[in-house]
Formats: structure tokens, sequence, C-alpha cells
């Protein structure tokens, strides 16, 4: 034990003879220390948490092609008729918030349509 508490006390010395790098390394280890739990709060809440869903197996991408054959996010008024004559899907999910965006120029205009 008193190895230990003799290199604590070495250390400590050293770091006080060069504060700058002590503060440098102080400050990478709390930075470091706080990325790491950023991260993992990200990757615990989409990742290791399930989706707040019922059955979240069953959800569903919507999307369009164009000519191309990319694909596209319909628009609110495609995403409004396709709701209403579906057959296949369950309407159970409550409300969906349908975003659309038109780029004019420098500006974007942006919509939303509740359904």
């Amino acid at each position: 034990m008193s190895a230990q508490l003799q290199d604590l006390r070495y250390a400590i010395r050293q770091l006080c003879k060069s504060p700058g790098f002590a503060t440098v390394a102080m400050l990478t280890l709390a930075l470091g220390s706080g990325a790491d739990t950023a991260i993992f709060g990200l990757v615990d809440s989409a990742i290791l948490h399930a989706l707040p869903f019922r059955r979240p197996d069953r959800l569903v991408n919507i999307s369009t092609t164009g000519s191309s054959l990319e694909l596209h996010t319909p628009f609110s008024a495609q995403y409004s008729a396709l709701r209403a004559d579906s057959q296949s899907f369950e309407r159970g999910a409550g409300p969906v918030a349908v975003f659309s965006s038109i780029i004019v120029g420098h500006f974007i205009a942006r919509e939303q349509v509740i359904c």
C-alpha cells in the first residue's frame, strides 16, 4: 500500500511542476469522458431501447420513385391519398406529421400537414 501512495505523491509532484501539462491532461480527460457519455446516450436511445410502438417490426417507410428510379419522400398530397385509399396499412399509429420542402432560390419553404 505504501508503494502506491508513494507513486501517487510522485505523480502529483510531477504535475505540480508543469501546470500547463496538468491542465491539458485534465481537459483531455474531461473532454473524452464527456464525448463517451454523449455517444453512449445516443447509442442507448437509438439501439438499446425498443421503439415506442407496439409492433416495431411492422413499421414501413413509404417513398416514391421518379423516372430515374431514385427514392423520394412523397408529397403531403400523395401521402394523404395513399393513406385514404390504402387497404393494407393499419390506421392505429395516430397522427402523422408530413413535411414538404420547396426550395426557391436560397430560401426553403416548408409545409407541415397533419394526417
